[in-house]
């Protein structure tokens, strides 16, 4: 039985927002979310401003598959993730 290891607890951003690479499937991503749901972090390039910046995007899992990004974690997350 999986279950939410005590004291990891990360801040998603972006969340309620509607840009950023969503899918097309929702509005917004990350309301379609529910409390312990499964979350994906990766490290990816985005562009801002015309700007190539790193962010790490949570991704939505369901049925073992990486599906929507559903927010960022806050860019302070950056300098810990090893890149």
């Amino acid at each position: 039985m999986a279950f939410h290891p005590r004291g990891v607890v990360v801040e998603i951003v972006g969340d309620k927002e509607s840009s950023c690479g969503r899918c097309e499937e929702h509005t917004v991503c990350g309301a379609a979310q529910q409390l312990d749901d499964v979350d994906c972090l990766r490290v990816i390039q985005v562009i801002i401003s015309n700007r190539e910046e790193t962010a790490i995007a949570a991704y939505w899992v369901t049925d073992v598959i990486d599906h929507c990004i559903v927010g960022f974690l806050p860019r302070k997350y950056i300098k810990d993730s090893n890149i």
